[in-house]
């Protein structure tokens, strides 16, 4: 059984992990790697940067529900 952090912390996200999101995509939409921008950031490590604003990469793939 795998385990996992009781949080997202950056670098888990800085790897290779797939994410459900509720979001409608036009089924013509081309297979593609969208850029877009996660705002509130918080930072779950508990340093003392301030929260932010990241960017994170989606890929689209038809097909997907």
């Amino acid at each position: 059984m795998e385990s996992y952090p009781p949080y997202w912390t950056w670098d888990w996200l800085q790897s290779e992990v797939e994410i459900t999101v509720p979001v409608r995509i036009p089924a013509d939409t081309p297979p593609d790697t969208h850029r877009c921008t996660v705002r509130g950031w918080q930072n779950t490590d508990y340093s003392n940067e301030p929260a932010g604003s990241d960017d994170i990469v989606i890929t689209v793939r038809n097909g997907d529900t």
